[in-house]
């Protein structure tokens, strides 16, 4: 068993390592060198990309330290372990109401156009700031108030599980598959509709989303199947050890993060391509790989 969890640990650190690498890597090239264009459609792209690079750090930081204090108890620090299960509990709410947030507004563009257009974007973003301020607070809240967790961590404390009680962590696991399973719905209902669109309809041209919403339906797929499928799994395999189905649900989750991660670089990365050849030749028409995640071509 501690072979197990020390192998899974280290696959989990090195995943959020090389997560954090390349949104902070994208980010910097945006922000800073600007040799990729900054759309404000993409706004929501962009803050999940910190998302991402925040949540893997911490991940990765509460692994390493774990494993530390496991082969040496000399280099426990009290309450430490409790503060960065927080800090990752917290780019977690983070990331899962912003993965919802692109889902919901997909679907409103898509089903009410008229609806979404007549409202700006810095209002929508308003209201995801608002509801991320509420969504963090009601966590603490369950945490501290509802369950009645305590800053108080044993020394002898050498997993996330002995840093909270059971109501937490009863809270926390039905808060992940609600999630999950919204963003399933919207997803699929978003793709059923991409697929009616695209190959059922006789004018093509005027039904073809965006190649930003395809692969963002992409995204969210890889992520549901990563997220959700483990904590359903680990949810029935309670009499199993809580450290083996916890390294395994976290690998999953980082790994489809990764894959996610890829997939948006990449994405990025032949934008950026794409700019250079424009620059070169200044003829060319200048076509957008990543237009907006929101409307359609």
């Amino acid at each position: 068993m501690a072979l197990i969890v020390t192998v899974s640990t280290l696959i989990v650190v090195f995943l959020c390592e090389t997560i954090c690498y390349l949104n902070l890597r994208l980010l910097f090239t945006i922000f800073y060198l600007k040799k990729i264009a900054f759309k404000p459609d993409l706004t929501l792209v962009y803050l999940i990309l910190a998302g991402d690079a925040g949540y893997s750090f911490c991940v990765g930081l509460l692994k390493i330290y774990t494993l530390a204090i496991t082969f040496s108890k000399a280099l426990i620090v009290k309450n430490l372990i409790l503060f960065l299960l927080i800090a990752s509990i917290l780019f977690g709410v983070i990331r899962t109401t912003l993965i919802f947030s692109i889902a919901l507004f997909r679907f409103i563009a898509i089903y009410f156009q008229i609806s979404y257009h007549n409202n700006s974007h810095k209002t929508l973003l308003c209201a995801i700031s608002v509801n991320l301020c509420l969504l963090i607070f009601f966590d603490q809240y369950m945490m501290f108030g509802y369950c009645n967790n305590v800053i108080d961590v044993p020394l002898v404390c050498d997993n996330s599980k002995c840093a909270y009680n059971q109501c937490y962590f009863d809270f926390w696991m039905f808060r992940e598959k609600l999630v999950y399973i919204c963003i399933s719905m919207l997803s699929a209902v978003l793709a059923i509709r991409l697929f009616v669109w695209k190959f059922c309809t006789k004018n093509r041209t005027d039904h073809m989303f965006s190649k930003a919403t395809q692969i963002a339906l992409l995204d969210s797929a890889v992520v549901i199947f990563s997220n959700i499928l483990p904590v359903f799994v680990s949810s029935q395999l309670s009499n199993i050890d809580f450290l083996i189905t916890s390294s395994m649900t976290t690998v999953c989750r980082n790994l489809g993060l990764l894959i996610s991660t890829v997939l948006i670089y990449r994405i990025f990365m032949r934008d950026k391509k794409l700019v250079s050849v424009l620059m070169v030749t200044p003829s060319a028409r200048p076509t957008s790989i990543i237009p907006s995640i929101y409307g359609v071509e």
